[in-house]
């Protein structure tokens, strides 16, 4: 198998970088992954260039309220590096974190996180508590970036995107983003 040689690192994180972009669409590739029932969220855990950790949402079809995809993907990454610390890795998820997913991934003192849809702009039940309060909170330095591939994300949320995965009577109305 031949390994596609990926850009390099990026100085600063943000929309139209080639090396955020690779890592954004390998979640995307989890978020395709989940079944019946549940949001079309993925997430990848990274050091040095190399996914460590893959997971996506099976929180309600495996009846584990904490089976979201970041944690999934905190999870594999902890057993690959044999440790519940994972400083040095960024994390990269199609939606931005839950306040749940949020506090895991500052335990883990994982410093980046790049997500690609806002929550404010998501079909979902909207939060009073935002993730930038979380990342204030946190008490050290996060760095957080939006935005990325938040357009193709966002088809995944798209009625005729999901309708397979949320019954009918879960569905919500989907409202496109204006600028």
């Amino acid at each position: 198998m031949v390994r596609k040689e990926l850009p390099p690192p990026p100085a600063n994180h943000g929309a139209n970088n080639p090396y955020d972009e690779h890592f954004m669409r390998e979640a995307i590739k989890q978020a395709k992954k989940v079944k019946k029932n549940q949001l079309p969220i993925g997430a990848v855990v990274v050091r040095n260039g190399e996914v460590i950790g893959r997971g996506h949402a099976k929180d309600k079809h495996t009846c584990d309220p904490t089976n979201h995809a970041e944690i999934v993907a905190i999870r594999k990454a902890c057993k690959e590096q044999r440790s519940e610390r994972l400083e040095g890795c960024t994390i990269y998820t199609t939606a931005e974190p839950c306040q749940m997913c949020s506090s895991v991934i500052f335990q883990t003192g994982i410093r980046e996180i790049i997500f690609g849809v806002h929550r404010k702009d998501l079909p979902v039940r909207k939060k009073k508590i935002q993730f930038g309060q979380l990342v204030e909170d946190a008490g050290y330095p996060v760095e957080t970036f939006g935005g990325i591939l938040e357009s193709e994300i966002l088809k995944l949320f798209e009625p005729d995107g999901i309708k397979h995965k949320i019954p009918i009577h879960e569905r919500f109305i989907f409202k496109k983003a204006t600028a």
